[in-house]
């Protein structure tokens, strides 16, 4: 189990060390995917997936598996398709609209938000701040659909 948790950091830092520096260089990346546990309520197990790393520049998220890890701030997300989002633990994620009836985070008409813990201790889970323009919900539809 130790190897493993070294592995999984060891992973993470090199991960995040490419993101550093094609930040810094100006390279556009997509974000980079980890395998992460989640806490699945209905069955009511712990499942692995494979989830892309929601980062400050995720404006948009698209059909698949997402994961905030650390914090994350940014103005709105917009969220198209069926959109898996884990929040790992001790995560803190902040979308934050400032224009009126613009929702924080923006499911678009047709799409779906699924929000998962990874681990069921209260303590532990991630927090969503999701704030909308005047007139808009933090989450949910806006003027744009």
């Amino acid at each position: 189990m130790k190897n493993s948790f070294v592995q999984r950091m060891h992973g993470k830092m090199i991960s995040r060390f490419f993101s550093v520096v094609a930040m810094c260089c100006g390279i556009g990346l997509t974000a980079a995917a980890e395998t992460v546990e989640y806490w699945d309520p209905v069955g009511k197990v712990t499942n692995s997936v494979e989830a892309a790393v929601v980062t400050a520049d995720t404006a948009t998220l698209t059909s698949g598996w997402y994961v905030v890890v650390g914090t994350v701030s940014r103005g709105s997300i917009a969220v198209n398709g069926e959109v898996n989002l884990i929040l790992a633990d001790g995560c803190e994620l902040t979308a934050k609209e400032v224009a009126y009836y613009h929702s924080g985070i923006n499911v678009a008409s047709g799409a779906a938000l699924n929000i998962y813990a990874q681990s069921v201790d209260a303590d532990m889970m991630g927090q969503i701040s999701a704030i909308g323009g005047i007139f808009a919900a933090g989450i949910g539809g806006d003027e744009r659909g």
